[in-house]
């Protein structure tokens, strides 16, 4: 059994997994597209980042509440934990744009990295907001209003909304299943 998922703090340190492992994939296919980022693209690729970050949170809540009804669980369900979950989260956004932030003004002469250790924390930070940081306005130690915003509250949002709906009993997944095609088997041919 793991015990992480029946504990409030252990769910909260899965969702930083969650948040890890989503900015894995993205930085991923971020470099894939590096060549296409440009201008409108950039900004596409920045709103499908954010879809999917948003998406994968809360889809983490709503898998959070089911571990909790179930009756190994010693949590029981309440509609506004959601608010709760991405605590954790939150602080290590924190620190990581504190680190981002330090690797600017220490080790930088404001254009560019001028230390090694600057610049394996700009690395770093990078990855951390891989998902949207074509939205973020993030450049030479800066981050937009509008950064700050999706950096520390869509987590609350998401995770909130992933919770409660899940706590009333829909299923996102499940509606939009219902809008897939798909092909009937033809029972004339052959099958291998």
């Amino acid at each position: 059994m793991n015990k992480l998922k029946y504990s409030v703090p252990g769910q909260m340190l899965l969702m930083i997994k969650n948040h890890f492992t989503v900015s894995v994939v993205f930085m991923i296919f971020f470099l894939m597209t590096a060549s296409m980022q440009k201008g409108v693209f950039n900004t596409l690729f920045g709103v499908l980042g954010f879809l999917g970050y948003f998406l994968s949170i809360y889809a983490y809540s709503g898998t959070a509440l089911r571990n909790d009804k179930l009756t190994v669980s010693p949590l029981t369900p309440k509609p506004l934990k959601g608010l709760l979950l991405p605590a954790f989260l939150t602080i290590a956004n924190v620190i990581v744009i504190l680190l981002y932030k330090l690797a600017w003004i220490a080790g930088s002469d404001g254009k560019s990295m001028t230390e090694i250790w600057s610049l394996i924390l700009n690395i770093i930070s990078l990855l951390w907001v891989a998902p949207y940081q074509p939205l973020l306005g993030m450049a030479y130690g800066h981050i937009e209003l509008q950064g700050y915003l999706i950096i520390f509250v869509t987590p609350f949002i998401a995770s909130t909304l992933g919770y409660f709906a899940a706590y009333k009993g829909f299923d996102l997944s499940a509606k939009v299943h219902g809008f897939a095609y798909e092909k009937k088997k033809d029972k004339d041919k052959d099958e291998f």
